[in-house]
């Protein structure tokens, strides 16, 4: 088999998706490397990256524009790459939908048989722009709640009166996040909140631990000041699959968030819940 038919065989084995066939096309110690994997990737290193590249794109094709061997057993070839971004990232982040075509060039040293060494070239800049990264990550700049919040106060205000309590307590326990891919959470329990005596609480213990928490998780949307929480879960299964509308300010590190107008989940009296939160850094 000349260098060649080596690389075209390995351009093969990531056409069917083969991680293992790629790896095994490389001698004991052979390297990859390329602009986004980095420098000198071998073995389980090359088989992971390669890997997460059909994970994020799992149409991925890889098309032989030209080759040619240019002595030695070394290969010089053009090389197009496509794809729909359907999966996550290699950072994690969520996939953006978009579709990304990628020309670029490798030399791969080609030793009986097997490669010695690939590196890989081509231009970052155009995944991110084909990807619109570049607007998504401003997004993500901008939007200040991104983050874990941890509670600081919660006071009921009751419509009626406009009377003011803190059923929680003074000091309060709770976390809020926002995520970029849109998710959140948010859980709060009382200050001093019941023990049960024993492993199985009592049914009485049960109450007063369901009275004095809350936990949801969902979708959230930012619009001007009003934030919607689309609850996927909650502790209360009433709230599950509502929207619970909520009004924010942002001071520096501090949130506030004022629930809208309703009847509370807790003593079914009609009043408003404001709670302040602030960034864990």
């Amino acid at each position: 088999m000349n260098a060649i038919e080596v690389v075209k065989r390995y351009s093969e084995a990531w056409n069917r998706h083969d991680a293992d066939a790629i790896v095994a096309l490389f001698v004991e110690g052979g390297t990859y490397s390329n602009p986004i994997a980095g420098q000198g990737l071998t073995g389980e290193a090359i088989a992971s990256f390669a890997k997460g590249v059909f994970t994020a794109y799992p149409d991925a094709s890889f098309e032989i524009v030209s080759i040619g061997d240019t002595g030695g057993g070394l290969v010089a070839w053009q090389w197009l790459a496509r794809g729909t971004n359907s999966g996550p990232l290699a950072d994690s982040s969520p996939p953006t939908g978009r579709s990304v075509t990628l020309p670029g060039a490798s030399f791969t040293q080609v030793e009986s048989d097997k490669i010695r060494s690939e590196q890989a070239y081509h231009d970052r800049q155009t995944i991110d722009e084909q990807l619109n990264l570049y607007q998504m990550q401003a997004d993500v700049a901008e939007n200040r709640l991104i983050g874990t919040w941890k509670l600081r106060s919660l006071v009921y205000e009751a419509a009626a009166t406009g009377q003011r309590s803190r059923p929680f307590g003074d000091h309060p326990g709770g976390y809020l996040s926002y995520s970029p891919d849109g998710r959140m959470y948010a859980i709060g329990v009382a200050e001093d909140r019941p023990k049960p005596l024993d492993l199985v609480a009592t049914d009485e213990e049960k109450a007063r631990l369901q009275g004095s928490m809350f936990a949801y998780a969902g979708t959230y949307m930012a619009d001007g000041e009003k934030l919607i929480h689309h609850i996927d879960i909650s502790w209360n299964q009433s709230w599950t699959g509502t929207d619970l509308v909520r009004f924010y300010k942002l001071d520096s590190s501090t949130l506030t968030i004022t629930t809208a107008p309703a009847r509370s989940a807790f003593d079914g009296e009609e009043g408003v819940f404001i709670l302040v939160w602030e960034k864990v850094q």
